[in-house]
């Protein structure tokens, strides 16, 4: 069923013919399915597919993932292109968060491949754990009702077509049909927020409520409603108050201020 849900989502929306997509690939399970779902598409949508992979150098056997994303693609017949950190044109600062850096390290990795190529979208692998899981992070950190709505399905160039199936979804397709993946050993580290938060924060709340995925992914979809709506009667007040290139201070500041 993961499958088929993916296929209805990328014909439905996400992916026009004759384009060509960049797909984040590090090799974990996520990614490669990614990959394999999209390679599926290739004849039908005339798809160039350009798979990317970053090597953060935070583990000394990285060069093994990058050499296991190469041979992949080369058995797909997708072109492969890789980059090591250190070799990117662009210093970031650290904040204190690694999961941050390499989050601007990997956007700024794939913009610089989008432009190589002339490529139409970026692809990512965000799968329903993880919406979940970005839930959590940013009610911790604190955020808008626009951040509390999670992750979304396309965000300008980027796309993320597994966003409506789950991790055990992606591991049992890659398991039926046989395909290899890579085990990422910082995954299971409390070094970052997100893995404390899978690792401990979600099993504890199953055992409290096995509903709780389901309402707070209902939860995350009426708030994303409510910020759509929010979004449309702001345009509409705009409107109204400015005219002439000149706003109206006086109803301005009568309105709500929420």
């Amino acid at each position: 069923m993961g499958a088929l849900r993916v296929t209805l989502m990328l014909k439905k929306d996400l992916i026009q013919k004759n384009s060509t997509i960049i797909v984040g690939l590090s090799g974990g399970p996520d990614s490669v399915y990614l990959l394999h779902q999209l390679n599926n598409f290739k004849e039908e949508y005339n798809l160039t597919l350009i798979a990317a992979h970053l090597d953060h150098e935070w583990r000394t056997t990285s060069d093994k993932d990058l050499l296991f994303c190469k041979t992949l693609c080369e058995h797909l017949h997708v072109t492969f292109v890789h980059e090591k950190a250190s070799q990117l044109k662009h210093s970031f600062k650290y904040n204190g968060s690694k999961e941050e850096l390499g989050r601007n390290l990997r956007r700024h990795f794939f913009d610089s491949v989008k432009k190589e190529y002339n490529a139409d979208t970026i692809a990512l692998a965000h799968h329903k754990d993880d919406q979940l899981e970005t839930f959590f992070i940013r009610l911790i950190r604190g955020t808008t009702t626009a951040g509390i709505t999670g992750i979304k399905k396309q965000d300008g160039i980027y796309i993320r077509p597994l966003l409506n199936i789950s991790k055990n979804e992606v591991l049992n397709y890659l398991k039926q049909n046989n395909i290899a993946f890579l085990e990422d050993p910082t995954n299971s580290s409390d070094e970052f927020l997100r893995n404390r938060i899978r690792t401990h924060v979600i099993p504890t709340l199953s055992e409290c409520d096995e509903r709780y995925k389901k309402n707070t992914l209902r939860f995350m979809q009426q708030i994303q409603e409510t910020e759509n709506y929010l979004k449309k009667e702001t345009e509409k007040t705009f409107k109204k108050l400015f005219k002439d290139n000149t706003l109206d201070i006086k109803q301005f500041k009568q309105l709500d201020p929420f």
